[in-house]
């Protein structure tokens, strides 16, 4: 497993000049590419390659600067007089890039499934469910008029609430999964991003004051415009914002930042909170994924935030670890002024 040869761009990679590399082990001089741990490494493609006398061809996921990396690994073998391996020949390819474009293909093919299924069975569950909302209104109305049983009445009214409640959540879920279909007709108008975010912010507030926690905003020194739909915005920063208000404890914080990036406008979002583990990082914006308990959130409120900042033309990012924290970044294009 010693190096005999090597091209520049792998010198390059590797930081290391051909003198250094040349006559070290494999393990040695490629540790920062990860495709070998060490020299009992069984999974190292070069060292089946001399085992088996065959081509191997390996792809490796590895953690690079905090960014996910893929390598694909192929490794040849030289055989000399008939069946010894005299060198193996190993290439290998940074395809990141490719496996990132391959992901996000999949992740469309995945949205646009749940949104025709959304659009084909909301209409069936919608109108059981408006005959119930019907139905509890009616009741609550003839409760209302009988007196003289006040206390079963009010007992049967409270009753009543709560399923009207949980039709009306029903209603909402439902609501949330026809953005996957087709995103809501809304207007879109010229807004500044500080205004919406503050706006949207000082709702939150009362909750997060209750719970003796602090949202602090860091506003953008200049207006920040961009052509979309105010509603549709404000919601993308309150599922944010809940989701960190739930991941912090009693007296943290969380900090919002807005500024200008390029041509984009930059809405940051950082908590001390719990975080979010490796394995499940990949999958937050999937419809119905949720690391909350049972009853605490139905997984659909990141989904629908990227759908909706998709739909503005622009790109929501999530970075955390487990225990640290966890932050989130929305890019949103600004309008170009017209130029006269």
């Amino acid at each position: 497993l010693k190096i005999v040869l090597v091209n520049k761009q792998l010198q390059n990679v590797s930081g290391k000049s051909e003198a250094e590399i040349l006559g070290t082990h494999c393990y040695e001089s490629l540790q920062n590419l990860d495709c070998c741990a060490g020299k009992d490494d069984k999974f190292c493609a070069s060292r089946e390659v001399f085992k088996h006398k065959r081509s191997v061809q390996k792809k490796v996921q590895l953690i690079c600067e905090g960014k996910k990396k893929y390598l694909e690994i192929s490794s040849y073998p030289l055989i000399w007089q008939g069946d010894k391996v005299l060198h193996a020949v190993e290439i290998i390819r940074d395809v990141t890039e490719r496996e990132e474009l391959e992901q996000e293909i999949r992740q469309s093919e995945k949205m646009a499934a749940i949104g025709r299924l959304a659009a084909g069975i909301a209409h069936e569950i919608n109108n059981p469910l408006a005959t119930i909302a019907t139905c509890v209104d009616g009741l609550k109305n003839r409760l209302s008029f009988d007196d003289k049983k006040k206390p079963a009445n009010d007992f049967l009214s409270e009753y009543l609430s709560r399923i009207n409640q949980s039709v009306y959540r029903c209603k909402n879920i439902i609501d949330k999964l026809l953005v996957f279909s087709k995103p809501p007709q809304n207007a879109k108008q010229e807004i500044d991003l500080n205004n919406v975010v503050r706006d949207t912010i000082a709702v939150v507030q009362i909750r997060a004051q209750e719970e003796k926690k602090k949202i602090e905003l860091h506003l953008s020194e200049k207006p920040l415009i961009i052509f979309g739909e105010p509603n549709q915005i404000s919601q993308v920063i309150m599922n944010v914002l809940i989701n960190s208000l739930d991941a912090i404890s009693v007296g943290s914080v969380i900090n919002v930042f807005l500024d200008k990036i390029d041509s984009s406008a930059k809405i940051t979002v950082q908590d001390k909170g719990v975080g979010i583990s490796e394995d499940d990082l990949p999958h937050i914006f999937e419809p119905f994924f949720t690391t909350k308990p049972p009853g605490k959130g139905t997984g659909l409120g990141l989904s629908v935030s990227q759908q909706i900042i998709a739909d503005h033309g622009g790109s929501m990012h999530v970075s955390s670890e487990k225990g640290k924290g966890t932050e989130v970044q929305i890019l949103l294009p600004l309008k170009h002024k017209r130029t006269q």
